[in-house]
């Protein structure tokens, strides 16, 4: 790694071209250098929200091949009084134009709405006028005709005659191209200038998901920039220098190229979830920049190369950060959505490739910039260092007691998590004052519900809904269905043949009802039917659909609602079979889903960063120790969802694995610090006050950049979008809080042990073999001992051990040579030579007190033991410890068998 860590520093150049090379191949897959054009499209489109491989996905793609399709605009039209000839005038030319747009299949509304009746013994389908009505007694003749109709009344005109809807039917093409085709705006556009004195409300399911990429699309164009200008806000700052603002600014414009050129290379989109994506790897990846540019202020002071420093202590803290982060983002790629597992991917390769560049492309341009004066990283981190030495003082008195809080906090959102309320929403995800909203919510009251899905009911046999008995199945169904408080409405085939029924007999007001035989249903339907009812039944009468209006949008109600429907449907008398279906039935399920997959993917993460962190730490229990930190901020979230009704949903729900992810990178940090200076003084409680003096400023320079990144969010337009932001910065503060107060307090009693500390140490060759009290150890194992401990240097003539003197240690020689010496009447009387794997002061550990002098002949190298080591060691590494007492155990008998006077 040293080898790898110098060609950075030693051929910065090469290293700044390569990643330079890299930024332009990324960016050429990102424009179309030749015409300047984007090549990443942003689709964030519901649909991209579904599951496209389960049951429910394909039952609902074939209800939509059977019926058409569900995706409508509608426009609701609001007057004093519709029925008047100036504004059905005015319906019938909105109609016509509307029916021109491209991609529009056809429009229901007042003037071409069918009319089924019976003149003269005859039976009439058409219109209900062939010209606008010209007076008010024809209007008012049109009014009764509608209001007498049982499929529109309430359905396409409201009661009281104040409204009415144009239903405008599409033609089954992606979302993306009728979002490029700008048909609803069009439509808008026709029914305001036709409107005259008519109010204009635009709504419906297609409408509502194109007006959902425009608004995704205008935050982004304000989100961007402004996390963009806060990074570099938050980086001068902290530094108070250009290049304190240019290295981490560079590092994430790198992070962010390399990450959407990848998308844009597999031809991916954006979609309402993965846009946050770009926001995310400025926050990331500004904060490992910051922990490479800290290290280097640190450096500057004591190194003359402070960048090769800064890399060397840096590196691997970095790597796991990255890594844990990477983990707790991929780990949502267990969940059945395309929206959230292209999120898990983007996210893991935007942390990776920011880690990537933070130890390559930073330091060698540290190392190419002119050096700058010897100083931590201005008057800030100096100031803030003495804060978190004193904050760390308190830490370790009050050690206890924020334990305590720590597990109070954890009971009560524990208590929290089980008032969590799972619901994604479309309408009520923009604000209260947008017009969508406004629109959607008018016609909801106005219009028996403008949330409609569909209840479909099958049959073995064909022509079975020719079967008067299946009809009135259908009837009673509905009946139920409309006693719902949630539905406004439903319309089906049985309200088609009941309305030919009843026209067949002369309008006569009690033949509204189902007819009694098979034959006369068949005769009804073959010179009644229109194209209507082919939205309602298949060529073959076996299949039917009943349209619901609901009240309800969240899919919260929603779910509810389905769960009644559904069980209602299961007593349906044999042989039918029903079902419902429809986005708002697909988006309620979708609820369940994210509630599964947020446990699994958590479940996931939690385990991925565990291994890793028990790597890092050598220990399965130090690993341990280490995730709880971070656990506890992820069950705050879940506790903050709960007190707080904010709905666990498909947005919020990816905050929980990006907290973990994240989180975890400050407790890595001080954790690796805290080992380092530990070791060097030999004091868990020194080591904690320099740790957190040292890495509290840039942690806390990080938190803020992410906790600012995050809430730009609340300038978004989408509910779900505000959520994300004030969730996430709000638990990641908690975080920093739990970093700087639960952690330091937590590691107080550890000696910890890292990954980089075993594979570094220098116990000279085979120690296993060489040291006797290492006897039957692995190597790997013989280090975590060595590091248990502590290892320490004298100079040759140093007096380490005065005969008589009190003692509670041992050592253990690593290199050197020392005498071993006791006063004698004539000068001293040398006792023996310790060399290489011999044990001196073993007496003082068991007894306290030291029977002979010892001073090194050469320089030495020690392994100190205390019984507190010898403790610590038994609990963390029971084997390893089991192993080290009865190696002691033999020496020492050896030592006593060495010692013995001989038997005569």
């Amino acid at each position: 790694m040293e080898r790898l860590l110098r060609v950075v520093i030693d051929h910065p150049i090469w290293v700044i071209a390569a990643v330079a090379g890299l930024t332009l191949l990324a960016a050429s897959r990102i424009v179309d250098f030749r015409s300047g054009e984007i090549q990443i499209f942003v689709d964030p489109s519901v649909d991209s929200m579904l599951p496209r491989d389960d049951d429910d996905r394909r039952f609902y793609d074939r209800a939509r091949r059977i019926f058409g399709s569900d995706e409508t605009v509608m426009v609701g039209l609001v007057a004093d009084d519709v029925f008047t000839p100036e504004r059905l005038g005015a319906i019938a030319r909105m109609t016509e134009r509307i029916e021109e747009i491209e991609g529009v299949h056809h429009v229901l509304s007042l003037a071409n709405a069918l009319w089924v009746h019976g003149t003269d013994g005859e039976l009439h389908v058409g219109p209900f006028y062939d010209e606008v009505p010209g007076t008010a007694e024809a209007s008012a003749a049109v009014r009764r005709a509608v209001f007498d109709n049982p499929v529109y009344a309430g359905n396409l005109v409201g009661r009281d005659g104040r409204a009415t809807a144009l239903i405008v039917y599409l033609h089954d093409m992606p979302e993306r191209e009728f979002y490029q085709r700008g048909i609803d705006p069009r439509v808008r556009a026709i029914a305001e200038e036709e409107s005259g004195d008519i109010s204009i409300w635009v709504s419906g399911g297609a409408h509502v998901k194109a007006e959902t990429t425009r608004t995704v699309l205008e935050d982004l164009q304000v989100v961007v920039p402004l996390a963009t200008l806060a990074m570099t806000l938050i980086a001068f700052w902290s530094f108070r220098s250009l290049r304190g603002v240019i290295v981490p600014m560079t590092t994430i414009g790198i992070a962010l190229a390399w990450t959407l050129g990848v998308a844009a290379a597999y031809g991916s989109d954006f979609n309402l979830v993965t846009v946050v994506v770009p926001s995310l790897i400025l926050v990331v990846g500004f904060a490992y920049a910051v922990h490479v540019l800290s290290g280097y202020y640190d450096a500057l002071a004591h190194s003359e190369t402070p960048a090769l420093q800064a890399l060397r202590d840096e590196w691997l803290p970095v790597v796991l950060t990255g890594l844990t982060t990477a983990a707790g983002f991929a780990s949502l790629a267990t969940s059945r959505l395309d929206a959230i597992r292209q999120f898990a991917v983007y996210s893991a390769l935007g942390a990776l490739f920011t880690t990537v560049v933070a130890l390559t492309w930073a330091p060698a341009l540290l190392q190419c910039l002119p050096r700058p004066e010897p100083r931590l990283a201005g008057d800030v981190s100096r100031r803030l260092g003495t804060v978190f030495e004193r904050l760390a003082r308190f830490d370790l008195r009050r050690r206890r007691i924020i334990v305590l809080v720590g597990f109070g906090v954890a009971l009560l959102a524990a208590w929290g998590t089980t008032r969590i309320q799972i619901s994604t929403e479309v309408i009520g995800n923009f604000r209260e004052d947008s017009r969508l909203r406004r629109d959607f919510d008018a016609l909801n009251e106005t219009l028996e519900g403008a949330n409609a899905f569909h209840v479909v009911l099958e049959a073995p046999d064909v022509d079975a809904f020719k079967e008067p008995a299946n009809l009135l199945a259908m009837q009673r169904l509905q009946s139920w269905l409309e006693a719902q408080p949630e539905i406004g409405g439903t319309t089906s085939l049985v309200d088609h043949v009941m309305l030919i029924h009843r026209a067949f007999r002369g309008d006569d007001p009690a033949a509204l009802s189902i007819p009694d035989s098979r034959r006369l249903v068949a005769q009804l339907l073959f010179f009644g039917g229109n194209e209507e009812l082919e939205r309602f039944v298949d060529s073959q009468y076996q299949t039917v659909s009943v349209l619901v209006r609901a009240r309800v949008s969240d899919s919260g109600h929603v779910s509810a609602l389905l769960d009644r429907i559904d069980a209602h449907l299961a007593t349906l008398p044999q042989p039918l079979v029903g079902r419902t279906t429809g986005n708002a039935v697909l988006l309620a399920r979708t609820a369940d889903d994210i509630a599964l997959g947020q446990a699994l993917s958590l479940a996931t993460a939690f385990a991925i960063i565990y291994v890793i962190l028990a790597l890092l730490f050598t220990s399965l229990r130090v690993g341990l120790y280490a995730l709880v930190p971070n656990a506890l901020p992820v069950l705050v979230y879940f506790g903050v969802l709960g007190w707080s009704g904010v709905t666990l949903n498909t947005t919020t729900g990816l905050v929980a694995c990006l907290v973990l992810g994240i989180a975890v990178d400050d407790t890595i940090h001080f954790l690796a610090r805290f080992s380092r200076t530990a070791k060097r003084a030999a004091d868990e409680e020194r080591g904690v006050i320099e740790a957190l003096r040292s890495v509290g400023p840039p942690v806390t320079y990080t938190s803020l950049a992410l906790c600012v990144g995050f809430l730009v969010l609340i300038f978004s337009q989408l509910r779900s979008q505000v959520d994300f932001g004030v969730l996430a910065a709000s638990t990641l503060a908690f975080a920093w809080l739990v970093d700087v107060t639960f952690t330091p307090a937590l590691a107080a009693r550890m000696r910890i042990v890292t990954l980089w500390d075993v594979l570094s140490l220098d116990l000279g060759e085979d120690p296993h073999h060489s040291i006797p009290l290492f006897a039957g150890l692995r190597k790997t194992q013989a280090r975590i001992v060595a590091l248990m401990t502590s290892l320490q240097s004298f100079p040759r003539g140093h007096h380490l051990i005065e005969i008589g003197a009190e003692g509670d240690e041992m050592f253990v020689v690593i290199d050197g040579t020392l005498a071993l010496s006791v006063p004698a009447a004539d000068g001293r009387l040398q006792l023996s030579t310790a060399v290489r794997g011999d044990v001196l002061g073993e007496v003082a550990l068991l007894r306290g007190r030291r029977t002979a002098d010892v001073h090194a002949e050469t320089d030495v190298r020690l392994m100190r033991f205390t019984n507190e080591d010898l403790a610590r060691l038994q609990r963390r590494y029971p084997r390893t410890g089991a192993q080290v007492y009865r190696n002691l155990s033999r020496i020492l008998a050896d030592r006593v068998a060495n010692t013995a006077p001989a038997p005569r």
